[in-house]
C-alpha cells in the first residue's frame, strides 16, 4: 500500500518535472523565457545593490512573485513590469 502510493507520487513528480522542463525548452525557443527570467534577475540585483529601505524591498519582492506567476503575454504582468519598472 505505501510502496504503491510512493510510486504513484514519484511518477507524478516525475512526469511533472519532464513537462516543465519540456515547457522551459519551448519557451527558451520562442524566447519567452529569457526577457522575463532576465528582467527579474536584474531587479533582484538591483534591490541588493541600494540602500533601499525594507518595506520598500519588501513591495518589490512582492510584486517579483506576482509578476513571475503572470503568463508571459499577459496585461497583469506587463502592468506589474511596467510598475517594477518605474
Amino acid at each position: 500500500m505505501i510502496e504503491l502510493k510512493m510510486k504513484k507520487q514519484l511518477t507524478k513528480q516525475q512526469n511533472e518535472y519532464y513537462l516543465r522542463e519540456k515547457l522551459k525548452t519551448i519557451k527558451e525557443e520562442l524566447g519567452d523565457i529569457t526577457n522575463k527570467e532576465d528582467d527579474v534577475e536584474s531587479i533582484r540585483a538591483k534591490i541588493k545593490a541600494n540602500p533601499y529601505p525594507q518595506h520598500i524591498k519588501d513591495r518589490i519582492l512582492t510584486e517579483i512573485n506576482r509578476y513571475e506567476a503572470t503568463a508571459p503575454l499577459s496585461q497583469e504582468g506587463n502592468v506589474i513590469k511596467t510598475y517594477l519598472d518605474w
